[in-house]
């Protein structure tokens, strides 16, 4: 894929997202992919190692207070103050 064809791809995935739907992302990320983030897992959740799509992206929005459900993001509770 050429530089307007991955311009048109993170255009599609970001216009989707901003709907709350992750179809697209979900898409573009490689079924075997592993996400592996520096931050101490007692402080974030998705500190570690994480395989698969949705070890990486559950793991995360789970730390973000957000569920996965559906391919949508759910507000799982708002922050108050």
């Amino acid at each position: 894929m050429g530089a307007e064809g991955n311009k048109a791809l993170i255009r599609h995935i970001l216009n989707a997202y901003a709907q709350s739907d992750l179809g697209p992302l979900l898409s573009a990320i490689h079924p075997d992919i592993v996400w592996t983030s520096q931050s101490p897992a007692a402080l974030f959740g998705f500190g570690g190692s994480h395989k698969g799509r949705a070890g990486a992206l559950t793991e995360y929005y789970d730390s973000a207070s957000l569920l996965l459900a559906e391919g949508r993001l759910v507000p799982a509770r708002a922050a108050t103050g």
